[in-house]
């Protein structure tokens, strides 16, 4: 999947207006998501990821335990914007991540993902 395709599938789950939205919309979920510890799972997925949207994963430092109701509360005081909002934007963005890995990675990635998030990973 290229970078433009990644934003386009993200600003259509998200009813975003511009492609740049989506952009940022995927940096902040992203980032904040990359300081879930995952056991170094997503080093391997980031590899597979467009140039511009792996590093994204590795914005933050900090490695952390937390459940899907804080990362969606992270996520609403970053993008201000609400709950439901926060939960869409998780939704639409890892989705999209789940879309661009291949069947292998995601089962690595999906084998070290605490089972709340999977509510996040729609469609296939």
């Amino acid at each position: 999947m290229q970078t433009v395709e990644y934003f386009d599938r993200v600003q259509q789950r998200a009813d975003l207006e511009t492609s740049d939205e989506a952009s940022r919309m995927t940096s902040s979920v992203l980032g904040v998501f990359g300081t879930l510890d995952l056991r170094g799972e997503l080093k391997d997925a980031a590899a597979q990821l467009p140039q511009e949207i792996g590093p994204m994963l590795f914005a933050r430092e900090a490695s952390e335990s937390f459940s899907a109701s804080e990362f969606v509360t992270a996520l609403g005081t970053e993008l201000n914007v609400s709950e439901a909002e926060a939960e869409k934007a998780a939704t639409a963005v890892l989705t999209t991540l789940r879309e661009a890995l291949s069947d292998g990675e995601f089962l690595g990635v999906n084998a070290v993902l605490p089972d709340d998030f999977h509510r996040f990973l729609t469609e296939r």
